[in-house]
């Protein structure tokens, strides 16, 4: 399976901001270096994560010629620091442990419809159209839940 260890990237110094309370939200679209992030802040219990289950996006790929056609090569996998697997080894499947899941009580999975509302937000948003119609009238779930969760991190860790 060539399951060989290349490159391993660690730190042993601690930052300027550890006590500094963090939250990560993350989708169905948080994919790769998102997922990447958001796993090692949690595994290193760094931060919360809000949100839904993420994308399973922790394999590299290059496509190469070949003849006529082209070869699609997985180069590298990611892995998260507690040794779990970021990739979704089946597309079909919701089973098993993989990509980066909300911390407990921080689950907020969006309807179709509220999904599809946070889009049309961020595209107003994105257009500088913020205080038109619906994009006035948008609440975002996810993040007004981190917020609460880190307003109480905040809270409880005042002297």
């Amino acid at each position: 399976r060539g399951d060989v260890l290349l490159q391993r990237y660690a730190t042993k110094v601690d930052g300027k901001y550890v006590e500094l309370p963090l939250a990560v939200i993350v989708n169905q679209n948080s994919a790769s270096a998102a997922e990447i992030v958001a796993a090692c802040l949690q595994d290193h219990h760094r931060a919360v994560i809000v949100g839904e289950r993420s994308f399973g996006k922790g394999t590299v790929q290059q496509l190469l010629p070949v003849g006529t056609g082209l070869l699609k090569l997985t180069w590298a996998r990611f892995w998260r620091p507690s040794g779990a697997n970021i990739q979704r080894e089946d597309s079909n499947s919701t089973e098993g442990v993989w990509a980066v899941s909300p911390d407990a009580g921080y689950e907020c999975k969006l309807s179709a419809d509220e999904y599809a509302g946070f889009r049309s937000y961020r595209d107003q948003r994105d257009e500088g159209n913020e205080s038109s119609g619906k994009a006035a009238d948008f609440a975002d779930k996810p993040l007004d839940l981190a917020v609460r969760g880190l307003v109480s991190k905040l809270q409880s860790s005042k002297p």
